[in-house]
């Protein structure tokens, strides 16, 4: 009975709830069906049908710019072998009005679209714009039309080979390739996806069995490699019809002219629509817990729980309230200690399923596991669901459907009704008034649902995915014709005509910039004020304040401490702000910064909020040393983590060299709630959290210095009135503040190329990156860079070898191009290497070109306009208008000429090598690239590498003597150890130890080691360069160059203690076999180590053996037991 009663009240929510002005489309091959008023969408809702098709086409008057069109299909997936997915791809590769396979990436880097896009959904497939120039909006619909109902997939099979799947011949043997094959092999490169991926298909098929919930409308890597040509026709044919389609419009635009561009083409097929129905295939598992891939060899195993869903008969609130029951589960298990946890869910099939899976237990604790989960059911079965869980999930923002489009299509699919997903508004206020609608949902689809089944997996099991494929002799033969021919097919230059006639816009109707937001500045009692008139601005009213820190780079652990500390107190109080730390380049400058903390004040009363804010900061509560220890203890973990994708840590190590701001984000994220950077993890496992007394006194001065006592700068978007309260409150706050200076920092100097390790050997995530002056950045970059993604980078990585994503940008002092799905890091470098000959010899007239410009200049143009709006930090970081129009003027006047003569300079980037990957041990290992660091994934620890391409690292004392048996010194080390870097940079920074003479011949190597931190000196800014190192000393250099090496002494020596400094240097060398203990049982860690002892242990580091035959030195005889080392370590 409540399912009803809430569907009237939703009903009356939408329909006609207040006065609105209905305006009528003329066009009369549709007909009007309904006229509803959304407060959720924020427009009238019309809902049209046309009349010889039936198809639903949805328009939202909502009065907005941004216009939106969708067109989507019910394609519910009768396998798993991702026809939809392949077909989605396939539609993007030309027309027969618009006959280039290429014209995805000319649309996309030539046009100004905030979105052109494809999504295979779990039962449809959809095929969105958005855009917010009228114009670029009917020629994109004109594109996505012609691509959709009239595709040169039809006809060209390449197509499917190219963007589904093929056999091709490479290295000499036949393997599988192609775009959407490599996007379902390489997924988000998350090290536990195979193992989770088996998990929870044998979840869904524990209860769906093999029917439609179980499949896979994006596609299964093993499924895909069935898939052929005559599945993706029959699929077009069947589902690519109007009749069985749905549109949704959005946005200011002339309804009748949509409607008949619409009518077009719906009128020119109207067959009926397939029979489309949601069956209930539930099933009573067999066995309630189920094993597989679990023996005497499994240490760990993944548990998966899973009920079955909510079916699309279901009211539309049960989805959303099962949702929330899922997620208080997951947090009580949460509670409980589990943090390895994943979720698997979707609607295929009409059933909205959630399954919890829990990855990487001891096998041992896999029965305490599953009594833990069926507990926390068990107890909220009893007791009932705190409403305080309930209404944090309530009002939770980011569940449920994420686009109003998807919202209104699923209405359609699933309901016949477009506003049945949309009204959330008025489902959460249903739900905090009915909360025991929760308690009749939990038992309803978890505690008295028969259909439940547990699956136990052995964790790990699943090896990388073998790309090759067994064929005979002859089958090879005729695979590498078909290889040949298909590459020719790729490479085939596209028609100048046909690219003429795709519809963009000119350089005429973006020749005038917009008009950018002007906030006004004053200033009172010391501190600036920016405000800009939320009227008039496209950004949401917001409040600001920015400190500057005024602290050293030694500090800034601490500083990164009291904002993390601050933030995790301010959320258990719920107090409703966030902060952050930014650097705030100076545009003219990228070396320069000007950091500040940040507060952003959320609340609507933004004056309260603040008043709020200052009162918990001031507040004893805040500063408790239990909670800080436990914030100290727990923290680490979470950051670790919060990087279950490789790709994060890959991407902090790339951008930490780039520049100022890229040094400083590698020690302080921009909030360490969210995630930390490794650094900062780091940083916490070497506090002693019972030291808690002494750091909290520290971070508390820190934040009465840099907040409670300093002046800040405030920002504020919204009316006027309101800010001149937000204006008097901060003054008088902050009245008896004093403004800090912000003092240079000398910042790490970041990692020059690095391979981020995964235990997913087949992962395959590369960036090129280069770096030059600010001063050398012109606009023209910005269309270079859209000239290179649409002619060269992705065709020939994606289209041509069959990359799952590629591009290349140019910034203000970075260049970066990212892969992913190519197999090799050498071969992908050699296509970036070809970047300087394609410019060279382009062939490009200047009404193509035009169009990238065109598209440049709307990117610039919207993300210009948009920060224009932000007075305070536009002066921080001293930025101004003409530089701005400086940039936009250089993009206008690109000419052909200007992108072929920057082809020396791309050479000149690409041959600074700076390479990023994400790559198993082995594929790095194997690499002929010369990684200069190592990221672990698993414990973002950062090793630098030695070269693998050592050459002779040592001389003589003099040409004739080598003096074998003379203790090394500190300056000796460091000149063999710069020599030996994979990261060749010369030294960034000048020398700062008082006893090194400008002139010294170590000078280099030992500014060179410090600043990489190999190194390090003495207290009094001292080296000692002339110092004898010892074994313990050395050892403590060395070590740091084994990557995820094993620090536990495994045998005893009676001179070293395992808590002694070194002790984890010595057995990280130890175990790696680099040098081993004296027969009389000691390691002698402090003693002095010689020449020749040197040249044995850095050999073993570098394998070298017995390299060079004669022998220059007269004091070394061929019986000393050094003699073979010596001679291959001799230059």
């Amino acid at each position: 009975m409540k399912n009803k009663i809430f569907s009237a009240i939703l009903a009356a929510a939408m329909i006609f709830n207040t006065a609105f002005t209905v305006v009528l489309a003329k066009n009369t091959a549709f007909e009007l069906i309904s006229t509803q008023k959304s407060d959720a969408l924020n427009g009238t809702v019309y809902r049209y049908r046309h009349k010889k098709t039936g198809a639903d086409v949805i328009y939202n008057d909502n009065g907005s710019d941004r216009r939106q069109f969708v067109l989507g299909f019910k394609t519910p997936p009768v396998d798993s072998k991702g026809a939809n997915h392949v077909l989605e791809h396939a539609l993007f590769c030309g027309s027969e009005k618009y006959p280039t396979k290429n014209i995805m990436h000319y649309i996309q880097n030539g046009t100004s679209s905030l979105i052109l896009n494809g999504l295979t959904a779990d039962d449809c497939t959809y095929y969105f714009i958005q855009t917010a120039n009228q114009t670029e909006y009917y020629n994109m619909i004109d594109v996505y039309m012609n691509g959709i109902f009239h595709p040169l997939f039809l006809t060209d099979e390449n197509i499917f080979r190219q963007q589904g799947i093929r056999i091709e011949y490479a290295g000499g043997k036949a393997q599988y390739n192609g775009v959407v094959y490599n996007e379902l092999r390489i997924k988000n490169l998350n090290t536990e996806e195979n193992s989770v991926n088996f998990l929870a298909d044998k979840l869904y098929r524990g209860i769906y069995g093999n029917t439609t919930p179980v499949f896979s409308a994006g596609g299964e890597l093993d499924e895909i490699k069935n898939l052929t040509y005559d599945d993706l026709l029959r699929v077009y044919n069947t589902f690519y019809i109007p009749s069985n389609s749905m549109t949704y419009i959005a946005g200011n635009q002339d309804i009748d002219e949509t409607l008949d561009i619409l009518d077009g083409f719906f009128s020119e097929n109207t067959a009926k629509a397939p029979d489309i129905s949601f069956e209930d295939t539930r099933q009573i598992p067999e066995q309630e817990i189920q094993e597989y891939n679990v023996d005497e060899n499994t240490k760990t195993v993944d548990i998966g729980f899973m009920f079955s869903g909510v079916p699309a008969s279901a009211e539309p609130m049960d989805r959303y309230a099962n949702e929330i029951v899922y997620d208080i589960i997951r947090q009580k298990m949460e509670e409980k200690g589990y943090s390895n946890m994943y979720t698997s869910g979707g609607n295929t099939g009409g059933v909205t399923n959630l399954a919890l899976m829990i990855s990487q237990i001891p096998k041992e604790d896999k029965d305490k596991v599953i009594s833990d989960y069926n507990t926390v059911l068990a107890d909220l079965d009893e007791n009932g669901i705190d409403d305080s869980d309930i209404d944090k999930y309530v009002d939770n923002d980011d569940r449920f459907f994420f686009q109003n489009f998807d919202r209104v299509l699923v209405g359609l699919l699933y309901k016949d009704n477009p506003l049945a997903y949309t009204e959330v508004n008025a489902m959460r206020e249903y739900f905090k008034s009915h909360k025991e609608y929760f308690t009749e949902l939990l038992k309803k689809y978890f505690t008295e649902n028969p259909y439940s089944v547990t699956v136990i997996s052995g964790n790990g099991v699943f090896g990388a995915e073998d790309s090759s494929v067994n064929v005979n002799s002859d089958e090879l033969e005729q695979i590498k014709r078909d290889t040949e021919a298909f590459q020719k097919w790729n490479d085939a230059e596209d028609d100048p005509s046909v690219i003429a006639k795709i519809p963009f816009l000119t350089l005429d109707e973006v020749k005038d910039a917009p008009q950018k937001a002007e906030p006004s500045y004053e200033e009172q009692n010391g501190i600036d004020f920016y405000f800009t008139d939320g009227s008039k601005a496209i950004n949401s009213a917001t409040s600001s304040l920015f400190f500057p820190l005024g602290v050293s780079a030694e500090d800034l652990d601490y500083v990164t401490l009291m904002l993390g500390f601050i933030q995790s107190q301010a959320e258990k109080a719920e107090l409703e702000c966030y902060m952050g730390v930014l650097p705030f380049e100076n545009v003219n400058n990228s070396q320069e910064l000007n950091p500040h903390f940040i507060i952003g004040l959320i609340a609507k009363d933004k004056s309260e909020c603040l008043k709020e804010l200052i009162s918990f900061l001031q507040s004893d509560n805040l500063w408790n040393e239990n909670d800080l220890k436990e914030y100290i203890q727990n923290t680490p973990s979470k950051i670790l983590q919060s990087y279950y994708d490789p790709y994060f840590l890959s991407g902090e190590l790339k951008d930490s060299a780039l520049s100022a701001s890229g040094n400083f984000f590698s020690i302080i994220p921009a909030n360490t709630i969210v995630k930390g950077s490794p650094h900062y993890c780091h940083f916490l496992q070497s506090l002693d959290p019972n030291d808690s007394q002494t750091i909290i006194s520290k971070i508390e001065a820190m934040a009465n210095n840099i907040i409670l006592n300093n002046k800040p700068a405030a920002e504020y978007i919204g009316e006027n009135s309101e800010y001149e309260i937000f204006k008097d409150t901060v003054a008088e706050i902050f009245a008896d503040g004093k403004k800090r200076n912000n003092e240079p920092m000398l910042l790490p100097i970041g990692y020059y190329s690095a391979a981020t390790i995964t235990k997913l050997a087949d992962a395959n995530h590369f960036m090129l990156t280069g770096q030059y002056e600010q001063n050398e950045y012109s606009g023209k970059m910005a269309v270079l860079g859209k000239v290179l993604s649409t002619k060269y980078i992705t065709p020939t990585m994606r289209g041509k070898h069959g990359a799952y994503g590629s591009n290349i940008t140019f910034r203000e002092d970075e260049m970066t191009s990212a892969v992913t799905g190519l197999n090799d890091i050498d071969f992908a470098l050699e296509i970036w290497q070809g970047m300087g000959d394609f410019l060279r010899n382009l062939n490009m007239t200047q009404n193509e070109l035009n169009s990238f410009i065109v598209s440049a200049v709307q990117d610039f143009d919207e993300w210009d306009y948009a920060a224009s709006e932000y007075g305070a930090e536009t002066a921080l970081k001293h930025k101004n208008a003409e530089d701005c129009g400086k940039i936009r003027n250089e993009m206008l006047n690109t000419t052909v000429k200007d992108i072929k003569g920057y082809a020396d300079f791309v050479d000149k980037l690409v041959s600074q090598k700076r390479v990023f990957a994400v790559l198993g041990q082995q594929a790095a290992d194997n690499a002929e690239f010369d990684f200069a660091y190592y990221g672990s994934d698993a414990t973002l620890e950062v090793t630098p590498r030695l070269t693998k391409k050592a050459s002779g690292y040592i001389n003589g004392k003099s040409d004739t003597e080598f003096f074998p048996d003379d203790n090394i010194t500190r300056a000796e080390t460091a000149v063999i150890i710069s020599q030996l870097l994979a990261d060749k940079r010369k030294p960034q920074r000048e020398n700062t130890f008082n006893d090194i003479p400008v002139n010294a011949w170590y000078k280099d190597a030992v500014t060179s080691l410090c600043e990489k931190r190999i190194m390090s000196g003495y207290v009094g800014n001292l080296f000692k360069p002339e110092q004898a190192i010892t074994r313990a000393e050395l050892t403590s250099i060395l070590s740091k160059f084994i990557f995820n090496g094993d620090s536990e002494l495994k045998s005893v020596y009676s001179d070293v203690s395992k808590t002694a400094w070194y002790s984890y240097s010595m057995a990280k060398m130890i175990n790696a076999g680099y040098i081993s203990g004296y027969s009389d049982g000691t390691l002698r860690p402090d003693s002095y180590i010689t020449r020749a002892e040197v040249t044995a242990i850095v050999n073993r580091m570098l394998n070298i053996k017995n390299r060079n035959t004669e022998n220059p030195f007269s004091d070394v005889d061929p019986s000393h037991w050094a003699y073979n080392d010596i001679l291959s370590a001799v230059k």
